[in-house]
Formats: structure tokens, C-alpha cells, sequence
């Protein structure tokens, strides 16, 4: 998964505009939140340069701020453990997911996945001190697709960084075109600012903001240049695109599954609540 990892800053004319270094450097503000921590900042839908756009689904707020109340109560400790816990149940539902087995066979009773729902179901019982079954079914299964959702409102909102880059490298190409065609007569060397745009050997994205005095034929051969990152960067946001797709899609199977896991076996999250409150 590609992102945007650094900003560096070159000029040969001055310090860079503050204004739009502080720009460049929101983009570098993501995944900083934990699951239980989260910002309600996501994008609800990310719009991509060739008109086609991704609706995100929208988790329950209330049953998000329940889950958020529930971890800042906890003791650290305990914090850890939750963390443990859904980390771990969120990995089964990938791998179930990834097997490519239908929902039926995946959330039978006495499946691999619906085992290991119950163990995480008991230690999340036991871990919360929740008592009021409802409130502890309906959080715990809030939480089973958390760490799904908390992921794709990251990667969404990568993404959507990714695209307003891809649009002001249109800016910059067009802005420069400009200039060259309106070239003032007489004047050798002007003064121009872009955004150069890299990535790593790991596809991580690389923001670089330059200053430079250029001559004619320089500031054309930048266009060049830039008109060429461009066309690669491109090719990067069609597979975030189909990435962003891919994570959607495995939100709402994780939703489907933990569903039909709590419809199904609802008698035995009864059971096994009455056993933690027992105990």
C-alpha cells in the first residue's frame, strides 16, 4: 500500500510559502489514531479523476462511541487485552474471508471461525465487565468490525490525500504551460514553484517542494518532467482505487459474517455471558 511518507523542501530562491507547506504536511497525518481512539473524520466517499467514485459505509456512531467510552474505562491493562482481543478476531474473519468459503459454511455452529468467536466473545465479556446482554452483544460486535472499518477510513483517507496531490500536479503542469506561453520578451530566466513528486522503492510517496529560477527551455523541460511523474502517479491512484474497492467489499463481508455468527448462535453468547458473570 502506498503512501505519503515525507515532505522535503529545496529552494535556491528563499524559504518555501508556509501556507503550503502546512498543506503538504496534513497529508502525512494519517493512521495516527487507534481503533478504540477514533477521529469521526473519515471521508464518507472518495471521488477519483476518471469521474468513477466509492461510497464508504458508515459504522453506527453511537455504538462507536459506546466501544470508545468502554476502552477509556478500562485499565491499561485491560486496554492492552482489548486490543489483543480484537486484533486477533479481526486477523480469523481475514483468514475466513480469504478461504473462500460461503457465509453459511464459515458461521455454522461448530465452525473454526465460530470457536474462535466464542473464546474472543468470553475474554471480551470477561475483559469489558459488561453485564446487559444486549449492550454486550451488540458492542462486542461493534468492535469485531472496527478494526475493518478503522482501516478503510485510513486508507480512504490516503487515498483521497493521493488525489487532491494528482490534482495540483495538473495545477502545477498547467500553471507552468502558462507561463511559458505568455513568456515575457527580453527576459532570460524566471522564477518558478512546484511540487516534484518520487516515490521509494517501496511505492511510498514522496513530496518534494522546489524553487528554482529556469529558462525557457529549463521550465519546458520541466514540464516534461512533471507531465511524466504525473502519468506515473496516476497509475498508482487506479490501484488504490481497485485497493479501496477490494477494502469495502471486505468491511461488508466482515459485517455479514459477525452478523450472521450473533443471529445465529445468539443463545449461546447468552450462555457463555452468564458463565463470565458467574464467574
Amino acid at each position: 500500500m502506498a503512501m505519503i511518507t515525507s515532505i522535503k523542501s529545496t529552494s535556491t530562491q528563499g524559504a518555501q510559502n508556509k501556507e503550503q507547506l502546512e498543506s503538504q504536511a496534513k497529508r502525512l497525518q494519517l493512521n495516527q489514531v487507534s481503533t478504540f481512539e477514533r477521529s469521526a473524520q473519515d471521508p464518507k466517499s472518495v471521488q477519483f479523476a476518471n469521474g468513477q467514485s466509492i461510497s464508504l459505509p458508515v459504522g453506527n456512531q453511537a455504538e462507536q462511541k459506546k466501544l470508545q467510552s468502554v476502552y477509556a474505562n478500562l485499565s491499561p491493562e485491560n486496554q492492552g487485552k482489548l486490543n489483543g482481543i480484537e486484533r486477533q478476531l479481526n486477523t480469523n474473519i481475514k483468514d475466513a474471508i480469504g478461504s473462500g468459503e460461503d457465509i453459511t459454511t464459515l458461521t455454522a455452529s461448530g465452525s473454526a471461525l465460530s470457536q474462535t468467536f466464542h473464546r474472543s466473545a468470553e475474554e471480551f465479556f470477561a475483559t469489558t465487565g459488561l453485564k446487559e446482554q444486549d449492550e454486550a452483544v451488540n458492542t462486542f460486535l461493534f468492535m469485531g468490525v472496527s478494526g475493518f472499518e478503522k482501516d478503510l477510513g485510513n486508507f480512504a483517507k490516503e487515498v483521497q490525500a493521493k488525489n487532491e496531490l494528482a490534482a495540483e500536479m495538473r495545477t502545477d503542469i498547467a500553471e507552468l504551460q502558462d507561463e511559458i506561453a505568455n513568456w515575457p520578451e527580453g527576459v532570460e530566466s524566471q522564477e518558478f514553484s512546484w511540487n516534484e513528486v518520487t516515490t521509494d522503492a517501496d511505492g511510498n510517496v514522496i513530496i518534494e517542494l522546489k524553487t528554482e529560477t529556469l529558462t525557457k527551455e529549463q521550465a519546458q523541460s520541466l514540464v516534461d518532467k512533471l507531465t511524466a511523474q504525473r502519468t506515473s502517479f496516476s497509475e498508482l491512484t487506479k490501484m488504490d482505487q481497485f485497493d479501496l474497492q477490494r477494502q469495502t467489499e471486505m468491511y461488508t463481508q466482515a459485517f455479514n459474517i459477525i452478523s450472521a455468527i450473533v443471529k445465529e448462535q445468539n443463545t449461546q453468547l447468552q450462555n457463555i455471558l452468564r458463565n463470565v458473570k458467574a464467574s
